[in-house]
Formats: structure tokens, C-alpha cells, sequence
């Protein structure tokens, strides 16, 4: 519980102190909502069992969801970095799965004209949205240099106990 606390704490003292370069912030903001609105669309596109309601505004429906995902994420994403951060990166890569895979299920209680038949459709779908998604970070050079969560990081691994600190 301490160690959750003291992430917390941290997170609010990157929050105040954190200051990125000019119009950075949302320059990265329309490129990553852009960019998530793509990736959930090309999921929808491609997975069997994730579907819009017919007649369903397409931009409409695939930015609510975007954002949705993206609320979702920036809610629970600090939560799982706390908790499994201190056991290893690979316990974090599967809560942030799992999470991601549940985040896609639970869609369509916010996104009425979204349709997902189950949870193994969810997980395709998941799995295609990171995939996409990762494609076109990479295509938009999408750095996270300058990124609130790059930062936390670093100065999460910094407060390490057993980080290797070198010249």
C-alpha cells in the first residue's frame, strides 16, 4: 500500500512540475486521438464479432470510443504501474493486456452503437487496435520523449531502489 502511495505522489509532483515543449502537448493530443480513432476503426474493420450498429455515425461512434479507451486508460494505466512496476515489466505488459481486452468488452456500455459479440472478439480486437496503433505511432513518429508518461517512468526507475547508476 505504501509503495502505491508513494507512486501517487509522485505522479502528482511529475503533474505540477512537468513542462513540455511548446505546443508539444497538443500537437501530440491530435496525433494520438487521431491516431487511436484509426487503430479502433481498422479493429472494427478487420475483427469478426466488433461491429457498428447499422447506421451508426462512423466518425462519431469510433471517436467516442477512442475516448472512452482513452479516459479508461489514463484512470487505471497509473493504477497498474503502481502495483506491478515493483514486481516486473512483464506483470505489468499483462495487466495492461488484460486491462486492454476488458477496456474492449466493456466498450459498448459506453458506446451504444458498438457491438461486441464476446470476450474472445474482444481480445482479437485488442490485440488488433495495439497492433494498428503501434504501425501508425511509428509511421507519425508518435515520440514519447516528451510524453507526462515517459517522464513518470523515468522517475519512477530513478526512485528504484536497485537501479545501477552510472556516469
Amino acid at each position: 500500500m505504501r509503495r502505491l502511495i508513494d507512486f501517487y505522489r509522485l505522479q502528482i509532483h511529475v503533474m505540477r512540475t512537468w513542462r513540455p515543449s511548446g505546443g508539444s502537448r497538443v500537437r501530440r493530443l491530435l496525433a494520438t486521438l487521431v491516431v487511436s480513432v484509426l487503430s479502433f476503426g481498422g479493429a472494427v474493420w478487420i475483427t469478426p464479432g466488433v461491429d457498428l450498429a447499422p447506421g451508426a455515425p462512423i466518425i462519431g461512434s469510433l471517436l467516442l470510443a477512442a475516448l472512452v479507451l482513452a479516459v479508461l486508460n489514463v484512470l487505471v494505466r497509473p493504477v497498474f504501474l503502481a502495483l506491478f512496476a515493483g514486481i516486473s515489466v512483464i506483470a505489468v505488459v499483462i495487466a495492461t493486456l488484460g486491462f486492454q481486452v476488458v477496456s474492449f468488452y466493456v466498450l459498448p456500455f459506453f458506446v451504444r452503437d458498438l457491438v461486441v459479440s464476446g470476450v474472445i472478439a474482444a481480445l482479437v480486437a485488442s490485440f488488433i487496435y495495439a497492433i494498428v496503433n503501434t504501425i501508425l505511432t511509428a509511421l507519425f513518429s508518435i515520440s514519447s520523449d516528451d510524453s507526462y508518461f515517459a517522464i513518470l517512468m523515468q522517475q519512477v526507475s530513478a526512485r528504484q531502489g536497485d537501479v545501477v547508476r552510472t556516469d
